[in-house]
């Protein structure tokens, strides 16, 4: 339970266009746990487990723009459209 100084973190808030259920927001969170850098099921079982803990957005860590930009072990690769396929394709 938040004490009463932090009671205005579980009110809703509009930016923009966008309703968010409250103001907390998870930081950016690296788990290194991609495949060839695709991303697994580990990684979407992960990242919705603490979408559902009740923070309104969650945000993913190190996730690399190319090939060659990948500098963690394990990290997911964003950029080229290869990647862009659904994790059941890599397996």
């Amino acid at each position: 339970m938040l004490n009463k100084k932090f009671k205005h973190l579980k009110k809703e808030i509009k930016i923009n266009n966008k309703f968010f259920k409250n103001r907390i927001i998870s930081s950016p969170i690296s788990i290194n746990m991609a495949s060839k850098g695709y991303v697994t099921k580990n990684i979407i079982n992960f990242f919705s487990n603490l979408a559902k803990s009740g923070v309104s957005m969650v945000t993913i860590g190190a996730a690399a723009v190319s090939e060659q930009g990948n500098d963690t072990l394990n990290g997911m690769i964003l950029g080229p459209n290869k990647y862009l396929n659904t994790y059941f394709d890599h397996k």
